[in-house]
């Protein structure tokens, strides 16, 4: 038979496995959202929550017809490079295919989506950024909260994040102080001048990825200076492989060092 059918992916497929493969899979969504902004360059980014839809507008750099259809619309597909912090591999499925309706919209392209089906149509005038539109219905009934509680943990001094049309405020837990140690060609551990419970807060370039409650007794924050994509895990909860060993050292050296210095 040289007839081949395609393998059907039941309607809750992408929802059920980000609950299994995100630490919380809200935070995920949050963050995969903002990075993306971020990634693209916005300095504004302006999101909302109504009627059970949850909107994200930024004025970063958009994406063309190539982009959405060949990276962020296919199952692996990942295209950013350089200094980006994330790809568009595992978060397009937490962003998009888990929801019944969810659209994008971004230069001279429109996304119309359910699930992991979606059309595609080129419209007439220009949008400057992009726009996400996701239903969550009552699955989320709080991003805001959950928002305000990412960026927290975020360093975006040049970017200016709204909620509903008021802008975020925030209690600031992460600020750099003295660096302790480098680990080499992966990032450098600062002290965090804030105090809050021992934990080291891992971010890329601003953004939070998550926090390690390793052997330290103190909080501090951990700049990740390699590609994010190339050191992380697919979800980002963590390093992976070799990375994982060397972070996890560097924790039990400084946690000593500061025992001894007491």
């Amino acid at each position: 038979m040289n007839d081949y059918k395609k393998i059907e992916i039941p309607e809750k497929y992408f929802f059920d496995m980000a609950t299994k493969e995100y630490h919380s899979w809200k935070t995920a969504f949050i963050r995969e959202f903002i990075q993306n902004s971020v990634d693209a360059g916005a300095s504004k980014i302006n999101t909302s929550f109504k009627n059970g839809y949850f909107e994200i507008i930024d004025n970063g750099t958009g994406m063309d017809d190539q982009t959405i259809q060949e990276s962020l619309l296919t199952l692996g597909g990942s295209k950013k490079h350089g200094s980006s912090v994330g790809g568009l591999g595992k978060a397009k499925e937490i962003l998009y295919f888990s929801w019944p309706a969810w659209s994008i919209r971004s230069l001279y392209w429109k996304v119309d989506g359910k699930g992991g089906s979606y059309n595609l149509s080129k419209t007439k005038t220009k949008y400057q950024g992009t726009k996400s539109s996701v239903y969550l219905g009552e699955t989320f009934p709080d991003p805001g909260t959950c928002l305000t509680t990412y960026l927290n943990y975020c360093s975006l001094p040049n970017t200016k994040v709204t909620f509903n049309n008021q802008t975020v405020r925030t209690s600031q837990k992460a600020r750099k102080g003295e660096a302790v140690t480098t680990i080499q060609d992966l990032g450098t551990l600062y002290e965090n001048e804030v105090t809050i419970r021992p934990q080291v807060i891992v971010q890329a370039h601003g953004l939070y990825m998550f926090s390690s409650f390793g052997p330290v007794d103190r909080s501090y924050i951990f700049d990740i200076t390699q590609n994010s994509y190339d050191c992380l895990t697919a979800n980002r909860n963590g390093f992976k492989g070799s990375w994982q060993d060397k972070f996890s050292q560097t924790l039990v050296n400084v946690a000593i060092d500061s025992h001894s210095a007491k």
